[in-house]
């Protein structure tokens, strides 16, 4: 009876019944010979393989414990998570930021450890983490131990649909602390900034009121001395025009700072610009004996003219103070659809790391003293800040020894219309007053006089117009804050009402403030900033009786 091979049979059991149901075949003993080659062969083979796999896991099984030896006892936390958030695995360093034994951590939700507020956070991290494959973070703070909350950045990268995640926490404690304070030191500054600015252009209006009253005083006088006082006089005016200079400075480093200038573009001639940006720095050369000359040029200037007019004249007297020989060249190039303008000196230079420095506040390179003849540190700063302001290019080259290139890079501007025939020369007027501070009103009134005009001056509108009884003044000049609720505005329209005549007005004001200003030019009516030249109210005036002011 032939045996039948089943299941339950062992395995060699097995073999031997399947191989007596096979044909027999005749074999030589050549053919087995060659049958037992190849059995041995394949045995030989099966023992290499079995080698092979051993050393193979022998070397898996070296790296995880490589791999678990860095897990365990990296620096950085690690957590392995499961979907629900329950720790499958944490390392020591993870179970010290806990402050719990690893034992005490296998099973337990991660949440337990976070802050109430933050734990939707938690949530949404881990549906984003297995989701989809890549990489989630958020931040989280843990639950205090009483030396303060402890915040932790969580991060994991996951490549596949694994229903686990490694994640890593970061104490980030220290790191927000400090942004904490530097975003508090840095409001601070900025408030302490503004507090300045607010400050200057409060005050200005008082600290402008003195100077205005002097300076016409003396312009009064220039003509009723003779050639010795005028010498002297000529210094007090430039004693005066130093101490206005460093306050119109100041005001306008304040106006920039707290973002009180308004702009208004437009195109303009630089050849004109740069001549009388050179003309008023040519006594100031001269006196040093150094030259100072412009390039001629037909290319004009697209910004606000007025600022870089005082950009280019900072530049330019910064580079004749710097230079005791040589001189000073100020010209323009044109690059495609920009122009540079150029102000190069030979003066002392400065190297790559002084560079920076210049544009600080009251900073002074090689003046220690602080000399007032170098200026007061200011007039860089303002050239970087209204640089920001028009969105306008500086650049800088220098060499110490050699000189410097100081440059500004603006829009090219286009044709310009033909230039309005200047205002006549202004004959004998009348000439309405009003101003509630005293020295001021009595130095204008002297200064006006001494022109050849007629005043009637006031102190505020009422006063005013009872001295106009006779009749309207051909040209009123106001102050805008005068006593009380009383403003020059209130003053003008009385005076215009009361005799029914559109009287040419102006209203003069130390203050900055941008909102004040913008309120004024709304009404219609002309504004000059105090303080005041003369000679400068003198055209102001002209235009109005022109009827171009």
């Amino acid at each position: 009876m032939t045996q039948q091979s089943g299941p339950d049979q062992p395995l060699s059991d097995r073999a031997q019944a399947l191989w007596c149901q096979r044909p027999r075949e005749s074999r030589s003993d050549a053919d087995g010979r060659k049958l037992l080659q190849e059995l041995e062969i394949h045995q030989i083979e099966l023992e290499l393989q079995n080698e092979e796999l051993r050393l193979a896991r022998a070397e898996a099984e070296a790296a995880l414990a490589r791999y678990t030896d860095l897990y365990d006892f990296a620096p950085i936390a690690y957590f392995t998570l499961d979907p629900t958030g329950a720790i499958l695995r944490a390392n020591f360093a993870g179970a010290r930021l806990l402050g719990t034994e690893r034992a005490h951590l296998m099973g337990k939700r991660f949440g337990l450890w976070v802050e109430s507020p933050d734990r939707p956070a938690l949530a949404d991290f881990l549906t984003r983490a297995f989701a989809t494959p890549g990489t989630a973070a958020c931040e989280v703070a843990l639950i205090s131990r009483g030396a303060g909350p402890t915040l932790i950045r969580l991060g994991t990268s996951r490549d596949g649909p694994n229903r686990e995640c490694r994640v890593v926490a970061e104490d980030i404690t220290a790191r927000e602390l400090a942004r904490q304070a530097l975003e508090a030191a840095h409001a601070a500054a900025h408030e302490a900034n503004q507090a300045k600015s607010r400050f200057l252009a409060a005050a200005s209006h008082d600290l402008r009121q003195p100077l205005l009253a002097l300076g016409l005083y003396i312009d009064g006088l220039a003509a009723k001395l003779g050639p010795r006082e005028a010498a002297n006089l000529d210094k007090m005016k430039s004693c005066l025009s130093g101490l206005g200079d460093l306050l119109s400075s100041l005001l306008e480093l304040g106006k920039l700072e707290a973002g009180a200038v308004r702009t208004q573009c437009g195109d303009f001639s630089l050849d004109d610009m740069l001549r009388q940006s050179v003309m008023a720095q040519a006594p100031n050369a001269d006196a040093k004996g150094i030259a100072l000359r412009h390039r001629p040029t037909r290319l004009t200037g697209h910004t606000d003219a007025a600022l870089f007019r005082r950009m280019l004249g900072n530049l330019i007297a910064n580079a004749v103070r710097y230079t005791a020989r040589g001189g000073v060249l100020v010209g323009c190039r044109r690059r495609r659809d920009k122009v540079w303008v150029e102000v190069w000196d030979t003066g002392v230079g400065l190297s790559q790391d002084q560079i920076p420095a210049v544009f600080e506040e009251f900073r002074q390179l090689g003046n220690p003293g602080r000399n007032p003849e170098k200026g007061h540190g200011l007039g860089l700063s303002i050239v970087a800040k209204t640089a920001a302001l028009l969105g306008v290019r500086v650049r800088v080259q220098s060499r110490p020894g050699v000189g410097s290139l100081f440059a500004l890079e603006l829009p090219l501007g286009g044709t310009l219309q033909p230039a309005k025939e200047s205002a006549p020369a202004c004959r004998a007027l009348r000439i309405a007053l009003v101003d509630d501070n005293a020295d001021v009103r009595e130095s204008f009134t002297f200064a006006l006089e001494a022109e050849g005009h007629r005043v009637v001056a006031a102190a505020d509108g009422a006063e005013l117009l009872a001295r106009l009884a006779n009749g309207p003044p051909e040209v009123l000049v106001a102050d805008y804050q005068l006593a009380g609720e009383e403003t020059g505005v209130d003053v003008i329209r009385s005076v215009r009402a009361a005799f029914g005549v559109q009287v040419p007005a102006l209203i003069l004001t130390g203050d900055t403030d941008p909102r004040s200003i913008l309120g004024l030019g709304e009404m219609g009516i002309p504004i000059q900033h105090k303080p005041i030249e003369l000679d400068d109210l003198m055209v102001r005036i002209a235009e109005l009786v022109a009827g171009t002011g």
